[in-house]
């Protein structure tokens, strides 16, 4: 066991990373564990817990196959994969959507004798672009939600201009993919009676997980509520929950909050995103180093400016491969079945693409308001 923990660190350098940073830091500051957003790594571990149990119990695989057996062609095919993939992203984050979904897509690809390279492209920028409509869509949305104490219409109300500015671009993309036609034969899932009553509960539970997101439902209600169910049904969830994430939340809180308690560091970076449209643009850059989601936690103690700061490791998702950590998860995936050489270029250059054409419409708009 421990030589799978073990393992498991030293392969996800974004973990290694905020450990680090969290270690050189302390030699300045002393930690303070009131700086660990409690809220947000709570709402984290009940929405993981619950999208566990919808993978074991096959719920997304299920509705993904009942549609996808509609379509013949590869074009009405992949608008089918791409836009399922998008809005399952908004309900259950971007990288738990491209982890159901791409393998299907491979599947389909496998019996039907062509390359999805496009389209898995086009699925982690719908995943990308579709996480940014909710809070729960991915963990810096979560994050900023949290502590910044956003209204759900206004939440909306800011992300809604880049989702329909993100999926009109996906749009003209998917307009390009041939109109081959594709014959091929999707597998039936089993259909137990035990694996149907679970499916039931835990589509009911995870809409409890949600509402608890948006506030309808206490969350440590929740926690309790989740570890209860699963300790009773299902104890083996236990073990595939990526607990590393978590930890990289608390430690990214820590760091974050070891810095703020460096007067000059503070002024040097809060002296940089002020101004119109600054916090965007930081969001943007930074996210194309370090990744959305770590920038969103850094950045927000130095900009109270969150509706810029939504906006900026939004669009900050596209654009290089670690951008955003569910494009690793796609990249991983194909890679296992085709050479990724020529997978690599090509989601560059749709992603930079992206990347310009939201980064400029939204900062011109930021301008003029």
């Amino acid at each position: 066991m421990l030589r799978v923990i073990h393992k498991k660190i030293l392969h996800d350098p974004v973990f290694l990373i905020s450990a680090c940073l969290v270690v050189l830091t302390s030699f300045f500051v002393q930690p303070d564990a009131r700086s660990i957003d409690w809220k947000v790594i709570i709402a984290l571990f009940n929405l993981m817990a619950v999208i566990v149990a919808l993978e074991k119990y096959q719920v997304l695989d299920r509705v993904s196959l009942a549609l996808v057996r509609r379509f013949t062609s590869i074009r009405y095919l992949g608008v089918c994969l791409v836009v399922l993939t998008g809005v399952f992203a908004m309900f259950v984050t971007n990288d738990v959507a491209l982890l159901t979904m791409v393998p299907i897509t491979i599947l389909i690809a496998r019996r039907g004798r062509f390359n999805p390279v496009w389209l898995v492209i086009y699925q982690t920028l719908a995943a990308n672009i579709g996480s940014s409509l909710t809070p729960m869509g991915n963990p810096q949305n979560l994050f900023l939600y949290e502590h910044f104490y956003i209204q759900n219409a206004e939440f909306l109300g800011i992300l809604l201009p880049l989702a329909a500015l993100g999926f009109l671009l996906i749009a003209v993309f998917l307009a390009a993919i041939p109109q081959k036609t594709v014959h091929y034969k999707a597998q039936d899932l089993p259909q137990e009676r035990k694996m149907l009553s679970r499916q039931i509960l835990y589509l009911v539970f995870f809409t409890l997980v949600v509402l608890s997101v948006l506030r309808f439902i206490d969350y440590r209600l929740m926690l309790a509520a989740t570890i209860l169910l699963i300790l009773l049904l299902d104890r083996d969830l236990l073990l595939k929950i990526d607990y590393l994430l978590l930890a990289t939340f608390i430690a990214f809180f820590l760091f974050v909050g070891n810095i703020a308690h460096l007067p000059g560091l503070t002024r040097t970076i809060t002296a940089l995103l002020a101004g119109e449209g600054h916090t965007f643009l930081g969001g943007v850059l930074a996210s194309q180093v370090i990744s959305n989601v770590p920038a969103a936690v850094l950045l927000a103690n130095f900009s109270s400016d969150y509706p810029e700061l939504l906006l900026g490791v939004n669009v900050g998702g596209l654009g290089t491969l670690i951008a955003s950590l569910a494009s690793l998860i796609s990249y991983k995936l194909y890679s296992r079945e085709y050479p990724a050489a020529g997978y690599l270029w090509r989601f560059h250059a749709v992603n930079f693409a992206g990347l310009i054409f939201l980064a400029t419409v939204i900062y011109l708009a930021i301008r003029m308001i």
